[in-house]
């Protein structure tokens, strides 16, 4: 039988947990871990709550259908591992641990993984629980392309040193670091543009977001609008990537000097294709507030692109320029 293989766009959506008592289990998850109750299905006779972050509708749901009043499985038994929180970056994770330490909740242990950085505890029902932040996806292989595969333990504590340090940032969201502003502004070239998961746009711009782009004709206000341009891009160039290849932060600003590359199929900006390869140096400001981008301004090399495709000829000398030769016969 053949089967098909998996669309990269799927995800594990939520975790479901049988727990003992909803309560203990909400407060857990709401106070200690920050998830905020979307849906409390008690109020319609359900014992059921749901937990997100962000204003996806759940990531954790918890209930007592079968389970009220139950023990932990016993060791021995199959089951459920863990679940795993992934943090934006390692600041956040910090914010975590502190949280969790400062309210003196057992943790179990930490380790660095390589590619991963993960603080290992469990729920009260006995659930284990990662928190954890990815590193930077080239560090996730070997020269080899082989993932890196460790688990060196480490102090949980040795984490809180990065947000109590100079570049310190409040953990109630109030403010971000350096590392979380570029960490957020790589997502939008990486993943919402260059991967287009458009979710990611949620996430990360404000309701009031504004655009500047003077190259670009459509207009942006809010991450609605960021999505659609972000669909009509690559419904125009469908194989469009981001290289980001430097980053400079400073205040609430982020700068990004980036590479987009792409394959003229289907016809740029209503032109015939041409099946050419395009690659379009770009710089990008992003301004940040309340924890999200609030606005942007790009500059990009359009003109390289259009003469990549052929539609406009190649860069050459003026008409009427001076060379270096006349202006060596005239120095003197």
């Amino acid at each position: 039988m053949n089967h098909s293989q998996l669309s990269p766009a799927v995800r594990i959506g939520h975790v479901h947990l049988r727990v003992a008592d909803l309560d203990r289990a909400t407060a857990f998850y709401r106070d200690l871990l920050g998830l905020s109750v979307t849906a409390d299905a008690r109020a319609v006779g359900l014992p059921m709550v749901l937990l997100a972050a962000g204003d996806y509708h759940h990531h954790i749901a918890l209930n007592t259908f079968m389970s009220a009043g139950g023990t932990p499985a016993p060791a021995g038994h199959t089951g459920l591992h863990h679940v795993a929180l992934l943090y934006p970056d390692r600041c956040a994770l910090a914010c975590a641990v502190e949280q969790l330490l400062d309210r003196e909740y057992p943790l179990d242990s930490a380790e660095d993984h390589g590619g991963t950085v993960s603080v290992y505890l469990r729920d009260p029902d006995g659930n284990g629980i990662e928190l954890y932040y990815d590193r930077p996806r080239e560090t996730w292989f070997d020269p080899q392309g082989n993932p890196i595969l460790k688990a060196e333990p480490f102090d949980p504590r040795d984490l809180l040193a990065d947000i109590h340090g100079e570049q310190s940032t409040t953990c109630n969201g109030a403010a971000l670091t350096s590392e979380q502003q570029m960490a957020i502004a790589r997502r939008w070239s990486e993943e919402l543009w260059g991967q287009g998961k458009l979710d990611v746009a949620d996430q990360i711009i404000a309701p009031d977001y504004v655009r500047h782009d003077p190259g670009d004709p459509f207009p942006a206000r809010g991450p609605e609008d960021v999505k659609r341009i972000v669909s009509m891009l690559r419904t125009m160039l469908p194989d469009f990537r981001i290289e980001v290849e430097d980053m400079i932060a400073h205040g609430d600003k982020v700068v990004s000097r980036y590479t987009a590359t792409a394959t003229d199929t289907t016809g740029y900006m209503g032109m015939l294709p041409t099946g050419k390869q395009i690659r379009t140096s770009a710089i990008q400001i992003f301004r940040f507030a309340g924890g999200k981008i609030v606005e942007s301004w790009a500059a990009r090399d359009d003109l390289g692109t259009l003469q990549q495709l052929g539609h406009l000829p190649p860069r050459g000398p003026r008409n009427g320029s001076v060379s270096a030769h006349d202006l060596d016969s005239t120095a003197g």
